[in-house]
């Protein structure tokens, strides 16, 4: 758990770092980085980190969406059609 914790929090940095000075999706608009999720037993976890990384970095904020199963693939294939989709999502199975 502390290991996926932290890989988030890297990824969240790392993320941030490239999205920060860009308008690119939704991440440039007004310092926010949108990260989608679809397991909500993950969403405290990421929380935590994007607490963090917002603590360190103000100005910056971390909005975490959590979708069900099928809605969060349906709404990410959408919004990659409509060039919407958000700089991160959790894509994995």
């Amino acid at each position: 758990m502390l290991r996926r914790i932290l890989l988030s929090a890297l990824l969240l940095t790392t993320t941030a770092a490239c999205g920060a000075g860009g308008t690119g999706g939704t991440g440039g608009a007004g310092g926010a980085i949108e990260y989608w999720l679809w397991d909500s037993a993950q969403q405290p976890g990421y929380q935590k980190c994007a607490d963090a990384f917002e603590k360190q970095n103000p100005g910056l904020r971390i909005n975490i969406s959590q979708y069900g199963w099928e809605d969060y693939w349906s709404k990410l294939t959408a919004s990659f059609i409509a060039d919407t989709a958000p700089p991160t999502s959790s894509p994995t199975t």
